[in-house]
């Protein structure tokens, strides 16, 4: 991730760049463990995640959620990006939640944040490079 362009060792032969994705339908298909019909309600409901995926609790996949969403924004994004509004941040992943799968503009995006545009797409920027989304 970027995250390593910020530190100050270039970590040079000790370092191998791997992206890890959540877990999707093709990968637990041969999971023994659940049926095809459940891993997929799972997914639907719980998200990729392993640990809330495995758990299978919505009560506990929520206080996850909240718990891995909070650490992320609060502690790493503070520490790497010069950020002042995180609730605002916090208001448009909500946002983005309720957008999948349709047409956002930065401009609408903005105008239910009370943000400039150009404000939006940096924070966009900046989640995608956290792979908060993408």
């Amino acid at each position: 991730m970027d995250i390593i362009k910020k530190m100050g060792d270039s970590l040079a032969g000790r370092f191998f760049q791997h992206h890890l994705f959540p877990l999707d339908l093709k990968e637990l298909k041969g999971c023994v463990l659940f049926e095809l019909d459940e891993i997929f309600e799972r997914l639907l409901s719980l998200g990729g995640f392993p640990e809330p995926f495995l758990q299978g609790s919505e009560s506990e996949y929520h206080r996850w959620r909240q718990s891995h969403l909070s650490i992320i924004l609060r502690q790493d994004l503070l520490d790497l990006e010069t950020v002042q509004n995180i609730l605002s941040i916090e208001r448009l992943i909500q946002l983005l939640r309720h957008c999948v799968g349709s047409t956002v503009s930065y401009a609408s995006l903005a105008r239910d944040l009370e943000h400039d545009s150009k404000t939006v797409k940096c924070w966009l920027s900046i989640l995608e490079n956290m792979y908060i989304i993408f």
